[in-house]
Parts: C-alpha cells; sequence; structure tokens
C-alpha cells in the first residue's frame, strides 16, 4: 500500500493533524511520500516538525511549485515535476 500526502498552506493546527497521520501510517509499514506544494513549501523553512520524517522512515518527500530557495528548507527535498506528481498520485492507493 502506497500514501501521498499533500500538503498546502496550512495552520499549525492542521500540520499537526497530518503529522499524526503520517505517523500512524508509519506504524502500519505504509510507503509514504509527501509532496510539499506551493506556499505549502514554506512549511519546510517554518515547521521544524518536519525534521523528524526522516528518522521515522520517510525518505520519499518533494516539493512541487516551490518559489523558496532549497537552501532554506530545514528538511531536503526533491523538486518534482507535475507529470511526475500525476503518476506518484496514480500509483497512491490513499491520498491526504
Amino acid at each position: 500500500m502506497k500514501a501521498l500526502a499533500l500538503i498546502t498552506n496550512n495552520n499549525d493546527k492542521q500540520i499537526k493533524w497530518l503529522f499524526d497521520r503520517i505517523l500512524a501510517m508509519v506504524a502500519y509499514d505504509v510507503d509514504i511520500s509527501i509532496v510539499f506544494v506551493g506556499n505549502g513549501c514554506k512549511q519546510l523553512i517554518e515547521n521544524k516538525v518536519w525534521k523528524a520524517l526522516p528518522m521515522y522512515g520517510v525518505d520519499e518527500i518533494y516539493d512541487f511549485d516551490a518559489t523558496l530557495p532549497r537552501q532554506m528548507f530545514l528538511l531536503a527535498s526533491k523538486g518534482i515535476s507535475s507529470t511526475n506528481l500525476r503518476l506518484l498520485a496514480e500509483q497512491a492507493d490513499i491520498i491526504l
């Protein structure tokens, strides 16, 4: 089973909710890919909670349409094209 979590410009309460769901999926050995989209990429700068993802085995972290330089991100991410984003979504069983 695979999962894709799409994260846009959320407030802190929603980010905690998403992070908790991601950890729950990790507990069930779900393959997780996370895509930070547009303004959601600010979370890679502002919210330190995402730095913990690699410790839980979440290594597939992408940014789409990032307007900020990756050097500012607290967590390493890979850019993803719209074509690859569509393929990733098609392969996912769960999309958040």
